[in-house]
């Protein structure tokens, strides 16, 4: 996907003030999701081994979940756009900061290095949903091999209308580091990994570009009341979006105008 691309995520407005005031998007747990089968594709057994692993990695795997679909959807406008009173917002694909750290004691590290002072040097990983399959469980063979790759990656086709994309990170508790404290990478890996240690946390806010603020396009959701309107018309104002970016849903009654 190129850079120059849109991605586009329906959601409520009080979420989009939360994006122009503190430049970042939510990435929820994978086990929060509306989908109810991908929890289980996180499930994780040991097949003929003296071991038996039963956790679930989805609670260590966060994501953040876009279309590329360009045409408006009343389903997406019902089911994410807060009842289609929120908005549509399109924001660049490379909408995030490769130099973003999530805090200082949740350094953002490639390779699992522990001793990391600088930020990763590449964003949460921009991952195109396949629906080609079912909800099969990632599997843990007697060797410890982990398939963890495709954890958040796919879906049944039911939900294929949705076009998704997805920004995707691991989170790594490891005993080496500080109590309480987790590695975030594009990558997870197995060793010295524990499962045991799960993340109070169910979301966590990612930085994005403030060069990519200007670029921001708006779709204001077909039933947003007035009163919805008036604050998005300060939000409009106070952060100086060019009003040519910002227009109602095709699905709008022709009498409400902003």
């Amino acid at each position: 996907m190129r850079n120059s691309e849109y991605l586009y995520q329906y959601t409520s407005l009080e979420t989009l003030a939360i994006i122009l005031k503190e430049k970042k998007i939510k990435f929820s747990k994978l086990n929060s999701l509306d989908d109810p089968l991908e929890k289980y594709i996180g499930f994780i057994c040991i097949p003929n081994s003296r071991f038996h692993i039963t956790n679930n990695v989805g609670d260590f795997c966060f994501v953040s979940c876009w279309s590329k679909n360009k045409n408006e959807s009343i389903a997406m406008w019902d089911m994410y756009g807060d009842r289609k009173k929120g908005v549509r917002i399109g924001l660049p694909a490379d909408m995030l900061d490769p130099n973003y750290i999530i805090n200082d004691n949740k350094k953002m590290c490639q390779h699992r290095l522990f001793e990391c002072e600088e930020p990763i040097k590449k964003p949460p990983e921009l991952i195109k949903i396949s629906y080609n399959r079912t909800s099969d469980p990632v599997i843990i063979d007697k060797d410890l091999n982990l398939d963890l790759d495709s954890l958040g990656r796919y879906k049944i086709k039911d939900w294929e209308f949705q076009e998704e994309y997805r920004f995707r990170i691991f989170a790594e508790y490891d005993e080496r580091i500080k109590a309480n404290s987790y590695l975030f990478s594009s990558e997870l890996t197995y060793n010295n990994f524990s499962f045991e240690k799960p993340i109070s946390e169910s979301y966590l806010l990612y930085g994005i570009k403030s060069s990519v603020m200007s670029k921001i396009k708006i779709i204001i959701g077909p039933d947003m009341p007035k009163g919805k309107r008036y604050l998005l018309e300060s939000l409009i104002k106070d952060y100086e979006i060019d009003r040519r970016r910002v227009r109602n849903s095709k699905f709008t009654d022709p009498l409400f105008v902003l």
